[in-house]
């Protein structure tokens, strides 16, 4: 285990940076259909991880912070500013609750929940905004059509199908941000016991180097996919509100649905968010700067992690879960910790890599 705290720090940070900017070889090892989630998890888990190694915790957990964010817009220029706001609320409520809550583990679950529930609040907001109180209405009177038509009668009065599904969909979130604040809070412990055994080898210099890219057919770019994702969304509630509704007759009680929806995406896509984004870079370029040689320690240990993740995948077998996924984070964490390069460059400090 290195015993320079600020060490194994700046390594945490770079595990945090790789996973937050969704470079492959990290996300694709997991091979979960909630990369979303389980890449929140992993950040509420690797601050945890911050706040046990530091002496300072709130300095070195808005330090990370910093950094993060700045690889972040370096190697993922194209995600949306709400990414960067959940990574930020993650940020400041760990250095908020570590600094308020002497526990350990009880601010470490509270960080969970919290840091969850915000990520799911943030997306029921956009949702909410973006199609307006037509999404929650259409989604009411779909559950009463089926209900009615499947035999079951129409629904009790009262009921809004639409909120219980907002409470289903919020409560899942926070048992998982509880699951991981619990596993954050436990995660030393399990860092600790790992790193009693022998270190993970290396991988292969041509593991290290890079594999080619999976050849397939190319994506879409980014706002053409979710253009079409809304098209169809609006699609769809323009015909559940036209057909489903009596009070609307005819294509036209589906206008205000859309003109509210276009209106919302002009306002966002072409004013708002290059605005919040631009402010955001410019806020990261002065600080850039003071925090070079963090950066660059990071950036060179990125192409190590990416090399172990893959090599961990083709050598777990047999795990399947939250326990591959808390396997694969253990190894990860114990590999940025112990991992030295072979070929240091000359003058590189002791244990920095290339």
């Amino acid at each position: 285990m290195p015993n320079d705290d600020n060490r194994a720090v700046e390594r945490l940070t770079a595990l945090w940076a790789l996973s937050e900017a969704g470079l492959g070889g990290f996300l694709h090892a997991l091979k979960s259909p909630l990369v979303g989630t389980v890449t929140g998890a992993a950040a509420v888990m690797i601050i945890c991880l911050i706040a046990h190694y530091a002496d300072r915790k709130i300095s070195a957990i808005l330090k990370a912070l910093t950094i993060v964010l700045i690889i972040k817009v370096a190697v993922s220029p194209h995600s949306p500013v709400t990414a960067y706001f959940a990574v930020s609320f993650q940020a400041l409520a760990g250095a908020a609750l570590f600094w308020i809550i002497p526990r350990f583990r009880v601010a470490a679950f509270l960080l969970g929940v919290l840091s969850l529930l915000e990520s799911a609040l943030q997306k029921i907001l956009i949702l909410t905004l973006m199609y307006g109180n037509s999404l929650w209405e259409s989604i009411n009177v779909l559950f009463a059509y089926l209900s009615r038509h499947l035999g079951f009668g129409a629904p009790p009065p009262g009921l809004q199908p639409s909120a219980l599904l907002i409470a289903l969909y919020l409560g899942f979130y926070g048992v998982i941000g509880g699951v991981a604040g619990f596993l954050g809070g436990a995660l030393p412990r399990a860092i600790a016991e790992a790193m009693s055994r022998p270190p993970p080898p290396a991988p292969l210099a041509a593991e290290a180097a890079g594999a080619p890219a999976a050849k397939g057919r190319p994506r879409r770019p980014r706002v053409i996919r979710k253009l079409c994702r809304v098209g169809l969304v609006v699609t769809t509630m323009v015909v559940i509100l036209t057909f489903f509704t009596p009070a609307v007759s005819g294509a036209a009680g589906g206008v205000p649905v859309v003109l509210h929806t276009a209106g919302v995406l002009l306002v966002w896509y072409f004013l708002a968010a290059p605005l919040l984004m631009r402010g955001l870079r410019r806020f990261l370029k002065h600080k850039e700067d003071g925090y070079s040689h963090d950066i660059r320690n990071a950036l060179a240990l990125f192409t190590h992690l990416k090399a172990y993740a893959g090599q961990w995948r083709g050598d777990a077998h047999g795990q399947r879960g939250l326990a591959r996924v808390w396997q694969f984070l253990i190894a990860m964490v114990v590999f940025a910790l112990t991992f030295e390069a072979t070929d240091p460059s000359p003058g590189s400090a002791p244990g920095e890599t290339r």
